[in-house]
């Protein structure tokens, strides 16, 4: 199990406003907090990992975001790999592009 230190919890919701700014309006906190930590995590992680990234959320909760972000296309599953690892959609040009407009 990953310990998540303090200050990078506070690191990580640091960004969740800037996340929920450049997103459509059908992402909440719990969604921007995902995406920021898969961030942080490089892009690529499984759920067992983020959940243990996101010790203020439940892991069903973290499940169904999961699933959410991924219909809404800002994450993907890759089942080809044991265990499923999951791929963070969205890039610093992706977002630079809607920070732009």
């Amino acid at each position: 199990m990953v310990r998540i230190q303090l200050n990078e919890m506070n690191e990580i919701s640091r960004f969740e406003p800037l996340f929920i700014d450049l997103l459509p309006d059908d992402i909440n906190e719990q969604h921007a907090r995902i995406l920021v930590t898969m961030f942080r995590l490089g892009g690529f992680t499984t759920l067992n990992i983020l959940t243990d990234y996101l010790p203020f959320l439940s892991q069903p909760t973290i499940s169904i975001r999961v699933a959410e972000l991924v219909n809404k296309g800002y994450l993907r599953k890759n089942p080809e790999l044991m265990p499923m690892a999951l791929v963070l959609m969205l890039d610093i040009k992706n977002l630079e592009s809607r920070l732009e407009s």
